[in-house]
């Protein structure tokens, strides 16, 4: 005899089974994507750390203003190349870092089972840069609201004074060398400020 029961619950199992086998695909999908997000915001990161070395030897006296020029002109490179980053960065023609990203991934068999992301604006005037022109600025492309301490890293986030998270990174760097220093940080002293 025939078991339509029996057949009932195979072909619902069936089709439970081939949900879960593309959830899994959506899933590996939606980590290449953050994959993609993350490799250029580790770029961000890296150009921004540049930026804040640059502002520190600018702010040195020792610097004439030809030098200071030079600064500024690698300064203004390294904006144009987080507005590049920032606009350029896609995934399946789907901007990333531009602000506009807001992505629900189907990762299980049923309706419900989704994972939500959203991500921030990474544009050069969305992290607080600005570039200028001018000779005497020793800041120059690090704005009073950044130098400020308006973004901080803790953990692996760029957060501002809200505790909003505005970006993410995900970065090897232990520790920096200045003038042949070893300066190790750590998250506690990313976190409070100290650095």
């Amino acid at each position: 005899g025939d078991d339509a029961a029996g057949l009932a619950i195979s072909e619902k199992m069936r089709g439970q089974i081939r949900g879960l086998d593309q959830a899994s695909r959506n899933a590996q999908d939606g980590i290449s994507l953050i994959q993609t997000a993350e490799g250029a915001l580790a770029e961000t990161h890296s150009i921004l750390q540049r930026m804040r070395e640059l502002s520190v030897q600018s702010a040195n006296d020792t610097n004439v203003a030809v030098d200071r020029t030079a600064i500024q002109d690698e300064i203004n490179s390294l904006t144009e190349e987080i507005n590049r980053i920032s606009g350029d960065t896609e995934f399946n023609t789907q901007k990333l870092l531009d602000g506009g990203f807001k992505g629900e991934f189907q990762i299980g068999a049923n309706s419900n089972q989704t994972v939500k992301l959203d991500i921030g604006n990474m544009s050069a005037a969305s992290l607080g840069l600005t570039t200028t022109n001018s000779l005497e600025s020793k800041a120059l492309a690090l704005n009073s609201n950044l130098a400020d301490g308006s973004y901080k890293i803790s953990g692996t986030n760029l957060v501002d004074t809200n505790g909003n998270t505005v970006g993410t990174f995900n970065s090897g760097a232990k520790k920096i060398v200045v003038n042949g220093q070893d300066t190790v940080f750590t998250k506690a002293a990313l976190a409070d400020g100290a650095v």
